[in-house]
C-alpha cells in the first residue's frame, strides 16, 4: 500500500476511533455526571482555535443562526451525548446516537421540502442496520433518562443539520470559521 494512502485510511479511521473514544472516557476517566462541563471542555477550545486561525466575523441576522446551530449541533448535542453516555452504556447510546441520520431524512422532508429517495431510504436503513450489527446492547442498564439523551442528542443534531443546509453560510466567512463560531 502506498504512503499516501496508508496516511489516508489512517487519517480517515482517527474519526470514528476518537468519536468512539467518547464513551469510554466518559464512563472510565471523567468526573461522574458532569455532562456540561464534559460538553464544554470538548467544545470550547476548538471553537477558539478555529476562531483564531480564521479570524472571521459574523454579522448581522448570523449572530442569531449562529447560536441556534451552535446550541443544536454543539451545545445540546455534546451535552445529551455525555448525559447519555454516563446513564446507559455507550453501545446502546451510539445505537440511539446512529437514529441522527433517520431524523436528518425526516426532517429535510418537513423543512427543506425533500421528498424520500429511495437511496436516502436504504442509506439510513444501512447506517443503523450497520450499528446494529456493530454492537450488542446491555439490556440491564436501560435508564429512561439515559434512553431519552440519547434520543434528543440525535435528534437535535439532526435539526443543526438541516438548518445548515438550509441557511447555507454568509458569503464573507468560511466554513471553518462559521463552525467556530
Amino acid at each position: 500500500m502506498p504512503l499516501t494512502n496508508a496516511r489516508s485510511l489512517a487519517m480517515t479511521a482517527m474519526g470514528p476511533i476518537i468519536c468512539g473514544s467518547t464513551y469510554l472516557v466518559t464512563q472510565t476517566l471523567l468526573p461522574l455526571d458532569t455532562p456540561f462541563t464534559a460538553a464544554a471542555i470538548r467544545a470550547i477550545p476548538a471553537g477558539i482555535l478555529i476562531l483564531l486561525w480564521t479570524r472571521q466575523t459574523l454579522t448581522g441576522g448570523w449572530w442569531l443562526k449562529a447560536m441556534v446551530l451552535g446550541t443544536l449541533n454543539i451545545g445540546l448535542f455534546f451535552t445529551c451525548l455525555f448525559a447519555a453516555a454516563y446513564r446507559i452504556p455507550g453501545s446502546l447510546a451510539a445505537l440511539l446516537l446512529a437514529s441522527q441520520a433517520v431524523w436528518v431524512l425526516l426532517l429535510s422532508r418537513w423543512w427543506l421540502g425533500t421528498g424520500f429517495s429511495v437511496t436516502a431510504v436504504l442509506q439510513c436503513g444501512f447506517g443503523v442496520g450497520g450499528v446494529v450489527l456493530l454492537v450488542t446492547p446491555d439490556q440491564n442498564g436501560l435508564d429512561p433518562a439515559g434512553l431519552g439523551f440519547a434520543l434528543l442528542g440525535a435528534l437535535s443534531m439532526a435539526a443543526g443539520i438541516v438548518l445548515s443546509k438550509r441557511w447555507a453560510r454568509p458569503p464573507d466567512v468560511s466554513q471553518l470559521s462559521l463552525t467556530g463560531w
